[in-house]
């Protein structure tokens, strides 16, 4: 995902609050978009989720591949049904846009378990055998 420029992938995520039946709503509008998002040229990834904590959350989350290009998708039609799921969250959205400047995988975790002063990996698949 990193650009020749350096500036990498650009990240969109959203943390919105409903009521039970408006997050319902709100799920079903993001959801329909979703795989149009997804099929768009330069979009790495579109995902809607709820917080198995806190029943009123739904989280919204974009990986675009340049600023221009998620640039575009802002201003396209699919990004209006955002925009209307945005408008019918109860407290004003956390939305937080930046740029992945690099990527790490499955080998940094085992990398950062294995620090100085790391205990023996306490997950199966982060041991060393």
């Amino acid at each position: 995902m990193e650009q020749k420029d350096g500036m990498g992938a650009v990240v969109c995520l959203v943390e919105m609050h409903f009521a039970t039946g408006e997050r319902d709503r709100a799920t079903g509008l993001l959801v329909t978009v979703i795989e149009r998002i997804k099929a768009k040229a330069g979009c790495h990834g579109c995902w809607v989720s709820r917080d198995a904590g806190e029943s009123g959350i739904v989280r919204y989350s974009e990986i675009w591949q340049s600023e221009p290009v998620f640039h575009a998708h802002v201003l396209s039609d699919e990004f209006r049904h955002v925009l209307t799921a945005l408008d019918m969250s109860s407290r004003e959205p956390t939305v937080t846009i930046g740029r992945l400047s690099h990527r790490r995988g499955f080998e940094h975790l085992i990398d950062l378990r294995r620090g100085p002063h790391a205990a023996a990996p306490a997950h199966p698949h982060l041991s060393e055998d």
